[in-house]
């Protein structure tokens, strides 16, 4: 029974909005130790909103089996358009409006000719392409949230060596016998007694402390 019920709704086409799923999970799982809860939930609450709407106006204009797929055309576009910039070997901080302009007119031309065709011929494999779509997605979240775990592992391992060398039976709660206080742009002691007559309380803490 569970796998009927599970069977009837990958039949359905909700691989739209497992796509910005997906999408936040690979752009998060680098920065999976800073992540933040709070503003991937209004990403997706915005995101499936307008996933919504977008598969409403495709089912009025074509059929609603094939909706999903002019839906996920828009956000590939929105989401990838800087990716397809690269490809055409334009530099990350500089991309001309010119290409926006092509690139967004050749995206409108691509659903026009979708919608159209779609709207005259009947597709009678959705309910299996939307199996697949909706599959492929899932494996691909849980294959990028496993790197983003990985990564962050990663990253707290190379960080624990870095501050206290390769870990060997290393206990983190133990008290640093070396404290290193980097002042990025601090005035030293002189600086600042000369130019705004502050004694730094600082010298004289450090020395107690030897």
């Amino acid at each position: 029974f569970m796998g009927k019920k599970i069977n009837q709704l990958l039949a359905k086409p909700v691989y739209p909005y497992l796509y910005g799923f997906a999408f936040l999970i690979f752009k998060s799982s680098v920065y999976f130790g800073s992540f933040d809860l709070f503003r991937a939930f209004n990403f997706l609450f915005l995101f499936c909103v307008a996933t919504c709407l977008f598969m409403f106006l495709f089912g009025k204009i074509t059929r609603p089996a094939l909706a999903g797929i002019p839906t996920v055309i828009i956000w590939a576009s929105l989401f990838h358009v800087v990716g397809v910039a690269q490809l055409f070997h334009y530099p990350y901080a500089y991309i001309p409006i010119a290409f926006y302009a092509w690139f967004y007119c050749f995206v409108l031309f691509v659903l026009s000719v979708f919608c159209f065709v779609s709207a005259r011929r009947p597709f009678p494999a959705s309910a299996f392409f939307n199996r697949l779509a909706n599959v492929f997605l899932l494996i691909c979240s849980l294959v990028f949230f496993l790197s983003g775990v990985h990564n962050l592992d990663k990253t707290k391992t190379e960080a624990r060596e870095h501050y206290h060398g390769p870990a060997r039976n290393l206990d983190l709660n133990l008290k640093k016998d070396i404290v290193w206080i980097l002042m990025d742009e601090y005035g030293s002691s002189a600086s600042l007694s000369d130019q705004f007559s502050f004694k730094n309380p600082l010298d004289s803490l450090l020395q107690e402390k030897q």
